[in-house]
Protein backbone atom coordinates (compact mmCIF):
# COMPACT_ATOMS: atom_id res chain seq x y z
CA UNK A 1 0.00 0.00 0.00
CA UNK A 2 1.28 3.40 -0.92
CA UNK A 3 1.60 5.61 2.14
CA UNK A 4 1.84 9.38 1.99
CA UNK A 5 3.03 11.24 5.07
CA UNK A 6 2.71 14.79 6.25
CA UNK A 7 5.64 15.94 8.38
CA UNK A 8 5.27 18.48 11.19
CA UNK A 9 8.98 19.20 11.60
CA UNK A 10 8.85 22.37 9.52
CA UNK A 11 8.44 20.54 6.22
CA UNK A 12 4.94 19.94 4.83
CA UNK A 13 4.50 17.35 2.13
CA UNK A 14 2.70 18.67 -0.98
CA UNK A 15 2.71 15.49 -3.02
CA UNK A 16 -0.57 13.87 -1.97
CA UNK A 17 -2.84 15.44 -4.55
CA UNK A 18 -0.32 15.13 -7.35
CA UNK A 19 0.70 11.54 -6.65
CA UNK A 20 -2.77 10.16 -6.06
CA UNK A 21 -4.99 12.21 -8.32
CA UNK A 22 -2.76 13.75 -10.97
CA UNK A 23 -3.13 17.30 -9.72
CA UNK A 24 -6.80 17.71 -8.90
CA UNK A 25 -8.06 21.21 -9.50
CA UNK A 26 -11.02 22.80 -7.80
CA UNK A 27 -13.70 24.36 -9.92
CA UNK A 28 -16.98 25.93 -8.85
CA UNK A 29 -19.68 25.78 -11.48
CA UNK A 30 -22.76 27.95 -11.33
CA UNK A 31 -25.75 26.21 -12.86
CA UNK A 32 -28.78 28.44 -12.87
CA UNK A 33 -31.14 25.67 -13.88
CA UNK A 34 -29.82 23.21 -11.29
CA UNK A 35 -32.01 23.24 -8.18
CA UNK A 36 -32.42 21.26 -4.98
CA UNK A 37 -35.96 21.49 -3.64
CA UNK A 38 -37.80 20.19 -0.59
CA UNK A 39 -41.49 19.51 -1.11
CA UNK A 40 -44.37 20.74 1.08
CA UNK A 41 -47.38 19.02 2.63
CA UNK A 42 -50.43 19.89 4.75
CA UNK A 43 -50.95 17.54 7.69
CA UNK A 44 -53.22 17.37 10.75
CA UNK A 45 -51.79 17.38 14.29
CA UNK A 46 -50.68 13.90 15.35
CA UNK A 47 -50.49 12.60 11.77
CA UNK A 48 -47.46 11.44 9.74
CA UNK A 49 -45.92 13.30 6.82
CA UNK A 50 -43.44 12.51 4.03
CA UNK A 51 -41.44 15.16 2.20
CA UNK A 52 -39.03 14.65 -0.68
CA UNK A 53 -35.76 16.33 -1.53
CA UNK A 54 -35.57 16.55 -5.32
CA UNK A 55 -32.71 17.51 -7.61
CA UNK A 56 -33.63 19.02 -10.95
CA UNK A 57 -31.36 19.47 -13.99
CA UNK A 58 -28.15 18.08 -12.47
CA UNK A 59 -25.28 19.42 -14.60
CA UNK A 60 -22.62 17.31 -16.26
CA UNK A 61 -20.52 15.42 -15.11
CA UNK A 62 -23.12 14.47 -12.48
CA UNK A 63 -22.98 14.35 -8.69
CA UNK A 64 -21.12 11.84 -6.54
CA UNK A 65 -20.59 13.94 -3.40
CA UNK A 66 -23.09 15.77 -1.18
CA UNK A 67 -22.68 17.35 2.23
CA UNK A 68 -25.56 19.32 3.70
CA UNK A 69 -28.00 19.60 6.57
CA UNK A 70 -31.79 19.87 6.65
CA UNK A 71 -33.10 22.15 9.38
CA UNK A 72 -36.60 21.75 10.85
CA UNK A 73 -38.68 22.90 13.84
CA UNK A 74 -38.62 20.10 16.42
CA UNK A 75 -41.33 21.83 18.48
CA UNK A 76 -43.81 21.15 15.67
CA UNK A 77 -42.57 17.96 13.99
CA UNK A 78 -40.29 14.99 14.48
CA UNK A 79 -38.06 13.37 11.86
CA UNK A 80 -38.08 9.59 12.08
CA UNK A 81 -36.21 8.36 8.99
CA UNK A 82 -34.38 9.42 5.84
CA UNK A 83 -34.27 7.14 2.79
CA UNK A 84 -32.61 7.35 -0.62
CA UNK A 85 -34.97 7.97 -3.51
CA UNK A 86 -35.16 6.80 -7.10
CA UNK A 87 -32.45 9.20 -8.26
CA UNK A 88 -29.92 7.09 -6.31
CA UNK A 89 -31.38 3.66 -7.10
CA UNK A 90 -28.31 2.57 -9.07
CA UNK A 91 -25.82 3.47 -6.35
CA UNK A 92 -24.05 0.42 -4.95
CA UNK A 93 -22.08 -0.05 -1.74
CA UNK A 94 -18.71 -1.76 -1.77
CA UNK A 95 -18.37 -4.38 0.94
CA UNK A 96 -14.93 -3.03 1.89
CA UNK A 97 -16.14 0.52 2.41
CA UNK A 98 -18.82 2.26 4.46
CA UNK A 99 -22.09 2.89 2.63
CA UNK A 100 -21.95 6.02 0.45
CA UNK A 101 -25.10 7.38 2.12
CA UNK A 102 -25.13 8.35 5.78
CA UNK A 103 -27.24 10.65 7.91
CA UNK A 104 -27.80 11.64 11.53
CA UNK A 105 -31.01 13.04 13.01
CA UNK A 106 -30.16 15.71 15.57
CA UNK A 107 -32.24 18.33 17.37
CA UNK A 108 -33.63 20.69 14.73
CA UNK A 109 -31.34 19.37 11.97
CA UNK A 110 -30.59 16.26 9.92
CA UNK A 111 -27.00 15.89 8.67
CA UNK A 112 -26.78 14.20 5.25
CA UNK A 113 -23.66 12.77 3.63
CA UNK A 114 -23.20 11.12 0.23
CA UNK A 115 -19.84 10.01 -1.18
CA UNK A 116 -19.92 7.37 -3.90
CA UNK A 117 -16.87 5.70 -5.43
CA UNK A 118 -18.72 3.07 -7.46
CA UNK A 119 -18.54 5.15 -10.63
CA UNK A 120 -22.28 5.77 -10.64
CA UNK A 121 -23.22 9.45 -10.53
CA UNK A 122 -26.50 11.20 -9.87
CA UNK A 123 -27.75 12.72 -13.11
CA UNK A 124 -30.86 14.20 -14.64
CA UNK A 125 -33.73 14.96 -12.27
CA UNK A 126 -35.52 13.05 -9.54
CA UNK A 127 -36.00 12.37 -5.85
CA UNK A 128 -32.71 12.07 -4.00
CA UNK A 129 -34.19 11.27 -0.61
CA UNK A 130 -37.42 11.23 1.38
CA UNK A 131 -38.00 12.58 4.88
CA UNK A 132 -40.60 10.88 7.08
CA UNK A 133 -41.85 12.04 10.46
CA UNK A 134 -44.83 13.04 12.54
CA UNK A 135 -46.60 16.28 13.45
CA UNK A 136 -46.90 17.08 17.15
CA UNK A 137 -50.37 16.47 18.57
CA UNK A 138 -50.20 19.89 20.25
CA UNK A 139 -49.24 21.77 17.09
CA UNK A 140 -51.47 24.80 16.64
CA UNK A 141 -53.78 25.09 13.67
CA UNK A 142 -52.16 27.21 10.97
CA UNK A 143 -48.58 26.76 12.18
CA UNK A 144 -45.82 25.81 9.72
CA UNK A 145 -42.63 23.76 10.14
CA UNK A 146 -40.08 24.88 7.57
CA UNK A 147 -37.49 22.48 6.16
CA UNK A 148 -34.40 24.23 4.77
CA UNK A 149 -31.07 23.10 3.30
CA UNK A 150 -28.22 24.40 5.48
CA UNK A 151 -24.48 23.76 6.04
CA UNK A 152 -23.56 21.02 8.51
CA UNK A 153 -22.51 22.76 11.70
CA UNK A 154 -19.14 21.08 12.26
CA UNK A 155 -15.70 22.38 13.15
CA UNK A 156 -13.32 23.15 10.29
CA UNK A 157 -10.15 23.34 12.38
CA UNK A 158 -9.52 22.24 15.97
CA UNK A 159 -10.02 24.91 18.62
CA UNK A 160 -10.69 27.70 16.13
CA UNK A 161 -14.37 28.08 17.00
CA UNK A 162 -15.04 28.34 13.26
CA UNK A 163 -17.88 26.24 11.87
CA UNK A 164 -18.38 24.94 8.36
CA UNK A 165 -20.40 27.33 6.23
CA UNK A 166 -20.70 25.38 3.00
CA UNK A 167 -23.39 23.26 1.41
CA UNK A 168 -21.68 20.95 -1.08
CA UNK A 169 -23.13 19.31 -4.18
CA UNK A 170 -20.29 18.26 -6.44
CA UNK A 171 -18.26 15.76 -8.39
CA UNK A 172 -14.80 14.29 -7.91
CA UNK A 173 -13.31 12.63 -10.97
CA UNK A 174 -10.12 13.93 -12.52
CA UNK A 175 -10.85 17.25 -10.90
CA UNK A 176 -13.01 18.59 -8.09
CA UNK A 177 -16.16 20.37 -9.25
CA UNK A 178 -18.59 22.10 -6.92
CA UNK A 179 -22.01 23.13 -8.18
CA UNK A 180 -24.06 26.06 -6.89
CA UNK A 181 -27.69 24.97 -7.11
CA UNK A 182 -30.73 27.04 -6.28
CA UNK A 183 -31.87 25.85 -2.85
CA UNK A 184 -35.63 25.82 -2.22
CA UNK A 185 -37.10 25.20 1.23
CA UNK A 186 -40.23 23.16 1.90
CA UNK A 187 -42.65 23.04 4.79
CA UNK A 188 -45.23 21.04 6.69
CA UNK A 189 -48.37 23.10 7.19
CA UNK A 190 -50.50 22.09 10.18
CA UNK A 191 -54.23 22.25 9.56
CA UNK A 192 -56.94 20.85 11.80
CA UNK A 193 -60.07 19.36 10.25
CA UNK A 194 -63.07 21.60 10.95
CA UNK A 195 -65.82 20.05 13.09
CA UNK A 196 -69.03 19.69 11.09
CA UNK A 197 -72.27 20.04 13.07
CA UNK A 198 -75.10 17.99 11.53
CA UNK A 199 -78.27 19.93 10.60
CA UNK A 200 -81.12 19.66 13.13
CA UNK A 201 -84.62 18.87 11.79
CA UNK A 202 -87.49 20.09 13.94
CA UNK A 203 -90.06 17.38 14.71
CA UNK A 204 -93.61 18.46 15.60
CA UNK A 205 -95.50 16.05 17.85
CA UNK A 206 -99.27 16.35 18.18
CA UNK A 207 -100.68 14.95 21.41
CA UNK A 208 -104.39 14.23 21.48
CA UNK A 209 -105.91 14.37 24.94
CA UNK A 210 -108.63 11.81 25.67
CA UNK A 211 -111.05 12.52 28.45
CA UNK A 212 -111.99 9.47 30.48
CA UNK A 213 -114.89 9.63 32.88
CA UNK A 214 -114.73 7.24 35.78
CA UNK A 215 -117.96 6.65 37.72
CA UNK A 216 -117.41 5.42 41.22
CA UNK A 217 -120.04 3.88 43.35
CA UNK A 218 -120.36 5.29 46.83
CA UNK A 219 -119.12 2.95 49.47
CA UNK A 220 -121.08 2.81 52.65
CA UNK A 221 -119.07 1.98 55.69
CA UNK A 222 -120.86 0.89 58.79
CA UNK A 223 -118.99 1.54 61.91
CA UNK A 224 -119.19 -1.22 64.41
CA UNK A 225 -120.48 -0.04 67.70
CA UNK A 226 -119.60 -1.96 70.80
CA UNK A 227 -121.27 -1.06 73.99
CA UNK A 228 -119.26 -2.02 77.03
CA UNK A 229 -120.77 0.20 79.49
CA UNK A 230 -123.85 2.17 79.50
CA UNK A 231 -123.29 5.61 77.89
CA UNK A 232 -119.86 4.71 76.29
CA UNK A 233 -119.46 4.27 72.49
CA UNK A 234 -116.14 3.08 70.89
CA UNK A 235 -115.70 3.53 67.12
CA UNK A 236 -112.95 1.32 65.59
CA UNK A 237 -111.24 2.83 62.46
CA UNK A 238 -109.55 0.49 60.01
CA UNK A 239 -105.73 0.48 60.40
CA UNK A 240 -103.48 0.48 57.35
CA UNK A 241 -100.11 -1.18 57.87
CA UNK A 242 -97.28 -0.19 55.51
CA UNK A 243 -94.30 -2.50 55.21
CA UNK A 244 -90.99 -0.95 54.28
CA UNK A 245 -88.58 -3.10 52.26
CA UNK A 246 -84.96 -2.05 52.30
CA UNK A 247 -82.80 -3.33 49.49
CA UNK A 248 -79.08 -3.34 50.06
CA UNK A 249 -76.86 -3.51 47.02
CA UNK A 250 -73.27 -4.45 47.68
CA UNK A 251 -70.70 -3.14 45.25
CA UNK A 252 -67.18 -4.45 44.96
CA UNK A 253 -64.53 -1.71 44.81
CA UNK A 254 -62.92 -1.33 41.39
CA UNK A 255 -59.23 -0.67 41.39
CA UNK A 256 -57.90 1.11 38.32
CA UNK A 257 -54.24 0.54 37.77
CA UNK A 258 -52.32 2.89 35.53
CA UNK A 259 -49.50 1.16 33.71
CA UNK A 260 -46.38 3.20 33.15
CA UNK A 261 -43.88 2.13 30.53
CA UNK A 262 -40.41 3.56 30.70
CA UNK A 263 -38.15 3.21 27.69
CA UNK A 264 -34.48 3.70 28.34
CA UNK A 265 -32.28 4.54 25.42
CA UNK A 266 -28.66 3.89 26.23
CA UNK A 267 -26.37 6.79 25.59
CA UNK A 268 -23.69 6.19 23.03
CA UNK A 269 -20.31 7.56 23.90
CA UNK A 270 -17.89 7.99 21.06
CA UNK A 271 -14.27 8.10 22.05
CA UNK A 272 -11.57 9.55 19.83
CA UNK A 273 -8.52 7.34 20.12
CA UNK A 274 -5.05 8.77 19.69
CA UNK A 275 -2.68 5.86 20.12
CA UNK A 276 0.43 7.26 18.51
CA UNK A 277 3.03 9.70 19.76
CA UNK A 278 4.95 9.95 16.47
CA UNK A 279 6.14 13.32 15.24
CA UNK A 280 4.63 12.77 11.79
CA UNK A 281 1.10 12.07 10.65
CA UNK A 282 0.15 9.63 7.93
CA UNK A 283 -2.23 11.28 5.49
CA UNK A 284 -5.56 9.45 5.68
CA UNK A 285 -4.73 7.75 8.99
CA UNK A 286 -7.78 9.28 10.63
CA UNK A 287 -7.84 6.97 13.66
CA UNK A 288 -4.05 7.39 14.14
CA UNK A 289 -3.30 3.68 14.34
CA UNK A 290 -0.37 3.85 11.91
CA UNK A 291 -2.07 2.55 8.76
CA UNK A 292 -4.75 3.50 6.24
CA UNK A 293 -7.70 1.09 6.31
CA UNK A 294 -11.47 1.01 5.96
CA UNK A 295 -11.65 1.94 9.65
CA UNK A 296 -10.27 5.37 8.76
CA UNK A 297 -13.04 5.94 6.21
CA UNK A 298 -15.63 4.89 8.77
CA UNK A 299 -14.29 7.33 11.38
CA UNK A 300 -14.00 10.07 8.77
CA UNK A 301 -17.60 9.59 7.64
CA UNK A 302 -18.81 9.78 11.24
CA UNK A 303 -17.03 13.11 11.62
CA UNK A 304 -19.18 14.66 8.89
CA UNK A 305 -22.42 13.71 10.59
CA UNK A 306 -21.05 14.86 13.96
CA UNK A 307 -20.82 11.39 15.46
CA UNK A 308 -17.06 11.92 15.93
CA UNK A 309 -14.86 14.86 16.78
CA UNK A 310 -11.25 15.38 15.65
CA UNK A 311 -8.15 16.61 17.39
CA UNK A 312 -5.40 18.60 15.65
CA UNK A 313 -3.53 15.54 14.34
CA UNK A 314 -6.70 13.99 12.98
CA UNK A 315 -7.56 17.21 11.15
CA UNK A 316 -4.09 17.15 9.62
CA UNK A 317 -4.54 13.54 8.49
CA UNK A 318 -8.05 14.32 7.19
CA UNK A 319 -6.92 17.00 4.71
CA UNK A 320 -6.21 14.18 2.29
CA UNK A 321 -5.94 16.28 -0.87
CA UNK A 322 -3.99 19.01 0.96
CA UNK A 323 -6.11 21.92 -0.22
CA UNK A 324 -6.13 23.50 3.23
CA UNK A 325 -9.66 22.48 4.24
CA UNK A 326 -11.39 19.33 5.40
CA UNK A 327 -14.56 18.53 3.49
CA UNK A 328 -16.44 15.81 1.65
CA UNK A 329 -13.89 15.76 -1.19
CA UNK A 330 -11.21 14.58 1.24
CA UNK A 331 -13.46 11.72 2.32
CA UNK A 332 -14.22 10.52 -1.19
CA UNK A 333 -10.54 10.81 -2.13
CA UNK A 334 -9.61 8.68 0.86
CA UNK A 335 -12.30 6.12 0.00
CA UNK A 336 -11.00 5.90 -3.56
CA UNK A 337 -7.46 5.39 -2.30
CA UNK A 338 -8.63 2.57 -0.05
CA UNK A 339 -10.81 1.15 -2.83
CA UNK A 340 -7.83 0.85 -5.18
CA UNK A 341 -5.26 -0.41 -2.69
CA UNK A 342 -7.03 -2.67 -0.19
Amino acid sequence: MKLIKKIFCGVISCTVAASLFGGIALGVTAADDFSVKISSETVEPGESYTLTLDMENIPSPGINVCEFGISYDSSLVTVESIELGKLAENVTADENLPHPFAYMIDTDVVDVLFSDVSGTVLSGSGTFLSITGKVSETAADGSEAEFSIVPIDRAVTPGSGTSNGKVIFGNLSEEVTEFSPVLVSGKVSIKTTPVTTPATTAVTTTVTQTTTTIVTQPVTTTAKTTTTQPGTTIVTQPVTSVSTVTTTVATNPVTSASATTTTTIPATTTAVTTTTTRDDTLMGDINLDGSITVADAVVFQKYFIKAKSFNARQFAAADFNEDGSVNIFDLIALKRFIFTTV
